[in-house]
């Protein structure tokens, strides 16, 4: 009777795996976190979302860490165990209710043998009849047992099949609520983000449609952070992929300035940029020949974060530096990422030595000839005669030696 009563209890208020205690605590239309950090209503309870740091709206559920979950145990000690053990595909509790998801089948061990008192009745029992120890009505006594074990069975699956059936509703309802958001935006990007990670590619349509999304959004004073962060709000959290193909689609409608404002919020919100975040923006620069973002995001991203910029970027950024006639800046990069350790490849090499006879700087074009030899590489002989008659006729005859005699030992 006390089983049902309590069974009773607990759907009533759509609560599970509670202390009998906290029954009445939670019996109430919004009800407070037990920390006093905030409130949530009861339709939020067991959702499978976090509200409370302390983990009060969750008791049954593993999304909140510090929660508690009560293992019931009828017919054994009941205990807590922590949330995060909840659905771990690991039998916890004795009656299996920590493993409530379906995924595995926990056998409820309760009665068989999880109980002291049983385990000492059933020793007690035995020893009865392997001494012969006749009593007048111990075979009744040992029927009216098993009959009462059956029927504890058999309620105890009946409240497994209404507490299946309960959490199916609660998570229809709880997806129902996510999917008729009153911010549609944050949910388009958890789809993008759900897109992303399966491995497809989303239309080319979707470039134009997100930046004007993400447009209209800036334009309402919204943070990128803010924006980004909006995403938690139905269970999901920005990550570098996402916040790359937002990116890519500012810069498809060459919205660099947006663009280089989400690779500063990404940092804001815990979300470590790549060099796809980096490389894209500077390709985009460099197609407008913005060298000086351009290259204030190269020195950002190879010296702070170590990352290593892609050879087809660099070679975009030396061309657009030689374009506009900024040769100095162009040798400055190359010799910033060789004394870094990174790669630079031989097409880099040779448009920067081409700027540098364009621009008739040809001790420049010697020193960095000289480098470019360094790292094994030998220019087109076209280049390396100008090369060498530039520095003739600037009446450098020693670096011009010095750097005919390099070409030479490579030829051979």
């Amino acid at each position: 009777m006390e089983l049902i009563c309590t069974y009773q209890c607990i759907f009533s208020f759509g609560v599970y795996m509670l202390h009998m205690l906290d029954i009445n605590y939670f019996d109430i239309d919004v009800i407070n976190c037990k920390d006093g950090s905030s409130s949530f209503t009861k339709d939020r309870l067991n959702d499978d979302f976090c509200d409370c740091v302390d983990g009060t709206d969750e008791p049954g559920t593993s999304a909140c860490p510090g929660g508690k979950f009560y293992c019931r145990n009828v017919g054994s000690q009941p205990h807590f165990l922590f949330s995060s053990r909840v659905n771990d595909h690991i039998c916890d509790c004795c009656d299996g209710s920590d493993e409530y998801d379906g995924v595995i089948l926990c056998p409820n061990t309760c009665i068989m043998g999880g109980s002291i008192v049983y385990k000492t009745e059933l020793h007690q029992t035995s020893n009865v009849i392997l001494g012969k120890e006749s009593k007048p009505h111990g075979g009744l006594d040992m029927i009216q047992n098993l009959k009462d074990l059956k029927v504890l069975a058999i309620l105890q699956l009946i409240i497994l099949v209404f507490w299946a059936i309960w959490l199916y509703y609660r998570r229809s309802k709880a997806r129902k609520r996510r999917s008729h958001s009153s911010h549609p935006f944050p949910l388009a990007l958890a789809t993008l983000q759900r897109t992303l990670r399966s491995g497809c590619t989303p239309v080319p349509q979707t470039y134009l449609s997100l930046s004007s999304a993400w447009m209209y959004h800036q334009q309402q004073f919204e943070s990128v952070p803010s924006i980004l962060l909006a995403m938690k709000s139905i269970g999901y959290r920005p990550d570098c992929g996402t916040c790359n193909f937002i990116i890519k689609s500012l810069c498809a409608v060459d919205q660099l300035e947006e663009a280089i404002e989400v690779l500063r919020g990404m940092i804001e919100v815990a979300c470590i940029p790549d060099a796809e975040s980096y490389c894209t923006i500077i390709a985009a620069l460099c197609g407008i020949r913005k060298t000086d973002k351009a290259l204030a995001l190269m020195k950002e991203m190879v010296g702070k974060l170590n990352l290593s910029p892609r050879q087809g970027i660099l070679v975009r950024l030396v061309a657009a530096l030689r374009a506009n006639k900024e040769i100095w800046r162009a040798a400055e990069v190359i010799e910033f990422l060789v004394k870094k350790g990174f790669h630079v490849g031989f097409e880099s090499f040779e448009l920067l030595l081409e700027g540098c006879l364009e621009c008739n700087e040809f001790i420049l074009a010697g020193k960095m000839a000289m480098l470019m030899t360094e790292k094994g590489y030998i220019p087109y002989i076209k280049v390396r005669q100008k090369v060498v008659e530039g520095l003739a006729g600037v009446d450098e005859w020693k670096l011009a030696c010095a750097v005919r005699h390099r070409f030479s030992e490579l030829n051979s």
